[in-house]
């Protein structure tokens, strides 16, 4: 393009306007300003028509009006992604950006010569979505390949549905389902369920003599036993020898399981 400054009546160029810039006439009748010729006109047309011929387009022959009659902003948004405008012809591939709140949405025309609303799906796709937490792409992509250590929200415990399990809420959810409890008792003992569970939830409970204290002759006369009751609210653990100078123990290991 040519300087304004290259022109007859222009002012010379400065800070502000390093190419020059068009004069007005000092008064009516004078002309001192600057003169609107063939080559301005040229100059100024032709590097309009250059986008649209950048975007395939062929001018129409209609005035550009601002509203219905948008040619120049078509083509400009084929060659690049600007704010979605339900006026405003795309083509097919053209990048359109819908701003909600903080959040900026990317989408691709599917079609030529699209008018359609952003919601019609045959029309648009949406690529991503850009907000203050990152860039999240369209996750209806068939079959996508994520690398690196992507990261998503940890539902909430209990949670059902669709949503993409973190490791976290699978751990918490296993952590949740089943639960193991040990300890090591002598004759009488009370085991509650742990927190959260309840006695309908046991599925196991295994107990074994651990430590026995023998006193006295050991002979066929005497026994030692290792017994349990499973109650309403808690399992009642029993462990004896007769021939015994000292409680003995018994380990037990319970199982409690969610279903």
């Amino acid at each position: 393009m040519r300087r304004l400054d290259s022109y007859e009546n222009t002012q010379s160029s400065s800070n502000d306007l390093p190419f020059g810039m068009f004069k007005d006439e000092s008064s009516a009748g004078n002309n001192d300003g600057t003169e609107i010729v063939s080559a301005h006109m040229q100059d100024l047309y032709y590097s309009l028509y250059q986008i649209l011929q950048l975007a395939g387009v062929t001018p129409n022959g209609n005035l550009e009006n601002g509203n219905t009659q948008k040619q120049f902003l078509s083509a400009l948004s084929n060659i690049a992604p600007l704010l979605y405008n339900s006026t405003t012809t795309y083509n097919k591939n053209a990048i359109t950006l819908q701003l909600i709140n903080n959040e900026i949405n990317v989408y691709k025309s599917l079609v030529v010569g699209n008018q359609n609303p952003l919601s019609t799906t045959t029309a648009w796709v949406l690529l991503a979505k850009i907000t203050s937490a990152g860039v999240f792409g369209n996750m209806k992509l068939d079959s996508p390949t994520i690398t690196g250590t992507p990261t998503a929200p940890t539902a909430e415990d209990g949670t059902s549905n669709t949503q993409i399990a973190t490791t976290e809420f699978v751990k918490k959810a296993f952590s949740n389902f089943l639960k193991i409890t040990t300890g090591k008792n002598t004759n009488g003992a009370t085991i509650y369920p742990p927190e959260g569970y309840t006695m309908a939830n046991l599925v196991a409970f295994i107990p074994a003599i651990s430590d026995i204290y023998y006193s006295g002759d050991v002979d066929k006369n005497d026994h030692s036993h290792c017994n349990y009751t499973i109650g309403e609210s808690y399992i009642t653990l029993s462990v004896y020898t007769s021939e015994q100078r000292a409680a003995a123990y018994a380990n037990w290991i319970a199982i409690w399981i969610k279903i």
